[in-house]
């Protein structure tokens, strides 16, 4: 039975006991599902234990009183006051073109601000921004993790699956795979052997039919030219 650590309560527990979260490596929440709904009650019952809460627009701490009724948040409180929802709606409702540019502006600020920063630790963590940028594209275009790619790899010892040879320098062997809704992985291959058989069709007509020209060529009496690399 797959088991798993809850990062809260430090216990060892099967996964079926632990919520998905799509963002995580594993696709499941660090928490067990008992400690996430734990912490959602404690939320939800931290407002009218206290009696006060912090508006995140003016961040004052008023009483609940001031705070409109939610049923999306945690605490069942708007997370904006009385006042800084009804300046918000006020300035909407004057001037509701500018304000939707105001807002897509902050946004766009935002977006660069989010961006800038990725970019720096990216050039800052050049090793590590290559291995999760790999990882996302094997996850999300073949379905594989980065552990399965590699293990696949050992297994054939670093070398294609059509040619043999191990592939010049620090390329990777790329990942073949159906050409269909299935998108099923058959192997291994380096960057000639892979572009050959896309440029090919990737059909065993085609293939048939090249091996029928080569054979014919070469009984005719025609020396193959020389590969140029």
């Amino acid at each position: 039975m797959q088991t798993k650590t809850c990062v809260r309560c430090k216990q060892e527990k099967a996964i079926s006991e632990f919520g998905k979260y799509s963002a995580r490596k594993d696709g499941l929440d660090y928490w067990c599902k008992a400690c996430r709904l734990e912490y959602k009650r404690s939320r939800k019952n931290e407002a009218l234990t206290t009696g006060t809460k912090q508006c995140r627009k003016c961040l004052q701490e008023l009483p609940v009183e001031q705070f409109h009724r939610s049923v999306t948040c945690l605490d069942g409180l708007y997370t904006w006051c009385k006042s800084c929802y009804s300046q918000y709606a006020r300035e909407k409702r004057k001037d509701p073109e500018g304000y939707a540019e105001q807002q897509e502006a902050k946004r766009e600020a935002t977006r660069v601000r989010q961006r800038d920063a990725m970019n720096r630790w990216r050039k800052n963590h050049p090793e590590e921004a290559r291995k999760r940028q790999r990882a996302w594209v094997l996850q999300r275009t073949y379905g594989i993790d980065l552990a399965t790619y590699h293990r696949m790899v050992a297994e054939r010892e670093g070398k294609c699956d059509l040619c043999g040879r191990k592939p010049a320098g620090r390329k990777a062997l790329h990942v073949d795979h159906e050409h269909d809704e299935t998108g099923r992985v058959r192997g291994l291959l380096c960057t000639r052997c892979n572009t050959a058989l896309g440029v090919l069709g990737d059909t065993e007509e085609s293939l048939k039919r090249v091996i029928a020209y080569t054979r014919r060529t070469l009984k005719d009496g025609h020396e193959p030219l020389p590969f140029i690399a």
